[in-house]
């Protein structure tokens, strides 16, 4: 049985809350450190990177921990309610630090507040992925739940890309508007958490304790699944790419267009995320008609073009060559609609061949590979800006060369350094050996099992 579309819409809004606090972090949080609280690039590099390999490693754990979770109301929807009420508490914290005097200090004080977000989030996100891919086993149900959290989503993009952007057009400039967007932030993304918990009332099912506990060979186990191998590689090599793209964006527009960040957070980034939203019920179609494969290929395959040929030959002071790469993009990335849609599809194989449901323990690692992939692109973003150019010490001065080089260094490294993972992403994707055919079969064997076991 599916879920109706209202249960669907009262699932899907605790990502809201999610991707806001999320996308205020990876577009505002290294910019933020460096050149307001003054710690080098290449010190909050390691900070971000170090908090999410924490993160990263967690979130197996948390899967699995939610797989065999046995609450009165089901397996996942209470972890979902605690880590958005953690998750709104921690976020504001990350974004207002105390007054500190030595890198250290401002080093320590990042690592630990990243830590405590990313833990907060992963006890939300993971659980929340999980359940996703239970509410149906439909390959096409499937992917309308992603696209209803990708839509929501992006209620939550908008309001983390664009609040700091609109607090700074007000002319408040203390606090910080990022520190003020966290802290206005904080509610919203725990009343997320609980609308979910309260709208998805009765729909998880209970946990299942039997078997030996050993997350760690579980986890290694999942190596066996080639289709989820093959996905899982074109996730950590197009998630590096975006997370470079995100963290070096605002300095691109900065030091190589000398556009104003209020111009780019208005303008550039709304277009963008607005373009996502309208373009997914597109992919959802094209999914339709030529199979959620060569549907998510084509879209990252036309992001990886655009962004490799279109940055570096953008003019200065211009909004139209941002502009156009905003829709052209936003039409793009809609297509990773169909990666979480595929990834749940590919759990059903496993649990062909394995007789357990696992999708926690799926996700967990589905998390863990998104986010080690951003710890490394965190890792090479605080380190390329040091090529570039740019003082991590001070407010963002040049170092021995000139800023029409550093702008330079800057367009190589948003255009077609990003634009190389989007390629190889496209690249392991048509590589995939599960399409619609193979899923469909796998869904009568689990049909037939599942008789077979009704069967007095």
């Amino acid at each position: 049985m599916n879920p109706s579309k209202r249960a669907l819409s009262g699932y899907a809004i605790a990502e809201a809350g999610i991707v806001a606090a999320e996308v205020l972090i990876q577009l505002y949080l290294l910019k933020f450190y460096t050149d307001v609280v003054g710690l080098r690039s290449d010190f909050a590099g390691y900070a971000l990177a170090l908090a999410v390999v924490w993160d990263a490693v967690s979130d197996p754990w948390m899967g699995a921990i939610s797989d065999r979770t046995r609450f009165g109301s089901g397996r996942r929807r209470m972890y979902i309610l605690a880590g958005g009420i953690l998750l709104g508490l921690t976020l504001p914290l990350l974004f207002n630090p105390p007054e500190l005097d030595s890198q250290a200090a401002k080093f320590g004080f990042l690592l630990f507040s990243y830590i405590l977000v990313n833990t907060s989030t992963t006890i939300l996100a993971v659980p929340h992925s999980a359940f996703g891919g239970e509410l149906s086993s439909d390959s096409k149900t499937r992917t309308l739940i992603v696209g209803f959290r990708l839509l929501f989503g992006n209620v939550g993009l908008l309001a983390g890309t664009l609040l700091p952007g609109l607090i700074l057009a007000t002319g408040r400039t203390q606090p910080d508007p990022k520190s003020l967007a966290a802290l206005w932030l904080a509610i919203p993304v725990g009343l997320s958490g609980f609308i979910t918990f309260v709208s998805t009332r009765g729909l998880d099912r209970p946990g299942n304790n039997s078997g030996e506990w050993n997350v760690l060979g579980d986890v290694t186990g999942l190596r066996k699944n080639r289709p989820f191998l093959i996905l899982f590689c074109a996730l950590l090599v197009a998630t590096i790419g975006r997370t470079v793209n995100s963290s070096l964006a605002l300095f691109y527009y900065d030091r190589r267009l000398h556009l104003s960040e209020q111009d780019v957070v208005l303008y550039v980034l709304g277009l963008f995320i607005l373009t996502i939203s309208f373009s997914i019920p597109f992919w959802v179609w094209m999914s339709a008609k030529m199979g959620k494969i060569p549907a998510a290929a084509v879209g990252i395959l036309l992001l990886g073009l655009m962004t490799t040929i279109g940055y570096p030959l953008f003019p200065a002071y211009d909004l139209r060559g941002p502009l156009m790469a905003a829709f052209i993009g936003g039409i793009a990335v809609g297509s990773i609609v169909l990666l979480e849609s595929l990834l749940a599809d590919i759990v059903d194989f496993d649990r062909l061949k394995s007789g357990k449901r696992r999708e926690g323990l799926y996700f967990g690692v589905w998390k863990m590979g998104a986010k080690a992939s951003r710890a490394i692109g965190l890792a090479l973003s605080g380190i390329l800006l040091q090529w570039t150019g740019i003082d991590s010490g001070s407010i963002g001065a040049a170092i021995a060369i000139s800023p029409e080089e550093t702008g330079f260094r800057l367009a190589l490294l948003f255009g077609p350094f990003v634009g190389m993972f989007f390629l190889a992403g496209a690249a392991l994707l048509l590589l995939l050996p599960y399409g619609r055919v193979v899923h469909e079969r796998v869904q009568a064997l689990l049909a037939r099992r599942e008789t077979r076991r009704a069967a007095p």
